[in-house]
């Protein structure tokens, strides 16, 4: 299936500007909590927001969890939470090793639009805990996890066109580019204010992801850190 961009993270050296003015009805989907691993026979709770690029919340839909590790594929239905536009599901991974875990959200009969959690370790029962990922590693995978991905080119694709596409978008690409750190942790954590937009609800641009200092600053590293060109 091939992915519409959805972009909702804006970049410009001078100014950061918003890049997301033909988004119209895009939607990102975000996880709220991001495991670093997870237990095999477990439950893995997993919950989620779906947001219009403009923020708001989607509700009434019909979401699932998925799992995915080699041939083996697990999937569960999520639920609405109390909260607008945030759901929640439960997977139990049946074995250790490394998977790939995703929300899905179907916004009609033809169109979905996803996040996932790649490379997720999963451990036996009773064994040790793993070390802790380092920040650009977490950086890397909150990158999917929170949606960024969906819109953000970060390496030259020519299987998949990307300079093509974001030939009327060049904030989403990020090939390339580092930031000020100060500036780029201010634009994470509140997007519209950083950008002077916070006057224009109308404007599609990076909505506020309510992402904690922990993954903001793991976000900044990651971004700013030395990626494969």
């Amino acid at each position: 299936m091939k992915r519409k961009a959805i972009c909702f993270f804006a970049a410009g050296f001078a100014g950061l500007f918003s890049a997301m003015g033909y988004a119209g009805g895009w939607v990102i989907v975000t996880f709220r909590d991001v495991p670093e691993y997870a237990v095999a026979g477990k439950p893995l709770q997993l919950t989620f927001i779906v947001r219009r690029i403009d923020g708001s919340p989607m509700d009434a839909l019909m979401p699932n969890v998925a799992a995915e590790s080699g041939t083996k594929l697990i999937k569960a239905s999520a639920v609405p939470t109390r909260r607008p536009g945030e759901y929640a599901g439960s997977l139990i991974l049946p074995r250790p090793g490394k998977w790939t875990i995703r929300a899905n959200a179907f916004i009609d009969s033809t169109r979905w639009e996803s996040s996932q959690i790649p490379d997720l370790t999963v451990i036996a029962p009773g064994s040790p805990v793993p070390p802790p990922l380092s920040p650009a590693i977490l950086g890397k995978r909150l990158f999917n996890a929170k949606g960024c991905v969906g819109c953000h080119n970060l390496i030259r694709s020519r299987k998949l066109n990307i300079e093509q596409e974001l030939s009327d978008d060049p904030g989403a690409d990020l090939f390339g580019k580092r930031f000020p750190e100060e500036y780029l942790k201010m634009l994470l954590a509140n997007p519209r204010t950083t950008l002077g937009l916070a006057s224009k609800p109308e404007t599609g641009d990076m909505p506020n992801l309510e992402l904690t200092q922990s993954e903001i600053e793991s976000l900044s590293t990651f971004i700013n850190s030395e990626r494969l060109r």
